[in-house]
């Protein structure tokens, strides 16, 4: 798992929600959180978000990583 640095909000159980809900065949898993939820949750924050199908999305800072995905992208 890699998360950045700068989330001085993020806790334990949001961690635990994030692992419990990516799925162990998968390469890789990334966080969307939804434009109202996010702005619901931290107002007045600036942030980028793209327009899918179903609303607004913005990424979340953490990514979990299958052993295989982390091995070639340390491969330099």
């Amino acid at each position: 798992m890699i998360v950045t640095t700068d989330l001085p909000f993020l806790t334990p159980q949001a961690i635990t929600d994030f692992l419990d809900i990516c799925q162990p065949d998968l390469e890789i898993c990334v966080p969307l959180i939804r434009r109202e939820e996010f702005e619901e949750r931290f107002p007045g924050l600036k942030i980028e978000y793209v327009r899918l199908r179903d609303g607004q999305w913005t990424m979340g800072c953490a990514f979990l990583l299958s052993p295989a995905q982390w091995l070639g992208a340390t491969r330099w």
